[in-house]
C-alpha cells in the first residue's frame, strides 16, 4: 500500500517495489541506466524487497509508471567501519562508531522527472522506515558525477550534513565488482561525498 506524495510539481505514489520479476526488472533497468551497468545486482534488490538487513526497495510511481527507485538498509558494524575509513581518507571523522546506522544506498530518478521532488519523497519514506528499524543516524554518499543531477541537494533538503569528499570513492569497488560508471567507465574515478543525518 502506497502513500500519495505531492512533490514540487507532481503527484505520485511512493511504495515498496512489488516483489515480482517485472517490477524488479524495471527497478534494475532504471538503476543501471542512471548509476551504471552492474552497479546494483538483481539479487540485491530482491534481498531488500524481502526485508533483509531491515532493507527497503522503494518505488515512486506516476500513473503506474516507475519513475524513481531508492534502495536503503541498516548497516553492519564492519561496513560502517569501512565508511569511517573512507571519511578519514577525505580528511574527516564521521563519528560512525557506536551508532545504529542506516544507509541510503542508491537513488535513481528518470531523467525527465528529475528536479520535481521525487528523490526527496523517496528519501523521506526511507528515513521513516530506518527510524522505525532503530537507526539513530543515516549515511549516504553523493556521487560527484559532474552533472547538475547530483543527489547532494536532495540529501541536504532532508537534513543530511556533508562529512567528507573522497576522491575516486568507487574505484576499488568498481574493480572488485566489475561495474561500469556511466561517466568514466571502469574503473570509476568519480569522487563521492559522504553525508550523515542524525535521527
Amino acid at each position: 500500500m502506497g502513500s500519495p506524495f505531492r512533490g514540487a510539481r507532481v503527484e505520485l505514489t511512493i511504495t515498496p517495489i512489488p516483489d515480482e520479476d517485472e517490477s524488479r526488472a524495471a527497478a534494475l533497468l532504471l538503476l543501471s541506466t542512471t548509476l551504471g551497468a552492474h552497479y546494483i545486482a538483481e539479487q540485491e534488490i530482491a534481498d531488500l524487497q524481502a526485508g533483509k538487513m531491515h532493507g527497503m526497495a522503494l518505488g515512486a510511481f506516476l500513473d503506474n509508471e516507475l519513475v524513481g527507485v531508492l534502495l536503503g538498509r541498516m548497516l553492519e558494524k564492519e561496513t560502517a567501519a569501512e565508511y569511517e575509513a573512507q571519511a578519514k581518507e577525505g580528511g574527516a571523522t564521521a563519528g560512525l562508531a557506536g551508532q545504529r546506522l542506516g544507509l541510503l544506498q542508491s537513488v535513481a530518478v528518470k531523467p525527465g522527472c528529475r528536479g520535481q521532488g521525487i528523490g526527496t519523497g523517496l528519501s523521506r519514506a526511507l528515513l521513516d522506515h530506518l527510524k522505525r528499524a532503530g537507526a539513530n543516524a543515516v549515511l549516504a554518499v553523493s556521487w560527484e558525477s559532474g552533472t547538475r543531477d547530483s543527489s547532494a541537494g536532495m540529501l541536504e533538503a532532508v537534513g543530511f550534513q556533508r562529512v567528507a569528499r573522497v576522491a575516486e570513492f568507487w574505484k576499488g569497488d568498481s574493480l572488485r565488482r566489475g561495474y561500469t560508471c556511466p561517466r568514466c567507465g571502469n574503473p570509476c574515478r568519480c569522487a563521492g561525498v559522504l553525508y550523515l543525518r542524525s535521527m
